[in-house]
């Protein structure tokens, strides 16, 4: 698992990242359908992506051993602090699966 989680950002910055994992089971993960697989906020809620999932591109397919690229952006909240950003793989409808990757991050104003 690799990401490009920032360590800082300022009140409302966005930042695209990547976040890349490796699908070491043994079904192959999905993104159209009703049980689709996403890279979900831990807890279903995350200060810096209001919708809580990343999507992969409708009709991809990710077969055992292959990596998985989401790609979103996120968006400092307009208070300075330090926040948690964390995620997760999902099977909507399904079950939570696989590692957490989680990142403090500070939201520190302009000078």
């Amino acid at each position: 698992m690799s990401h490009t989680l920032p360590t800082s950002l300022a009140p409302g910055q966005t930042a695209t990242v990547e976040v890349v994992i490796q699908n070491t089971g043994t079904t192959t993960w999905e993104s159209d359908g009703d049980q689709d697989y996403k890279l979900g906020a831990v807890g279903d809620q995350d200060p810096f992506h209001t919708e809580g999932r990343a999507h992969l591109p409708k009709g991809t397919k990710i077969l055992p051993q292959a990596t998985a690229t989401f790609r979103f952006v996120l968006t400092a909240p307009r208070k300075a602090g330090r926040y948690t950003t964390d995620w997760r793989m999902v099977q909507e409808g399904v079950q939570w699966f696989g590692e957490t990757i989680a990142r403090e991050i500070e939201v520190r104003a302009e000078r």
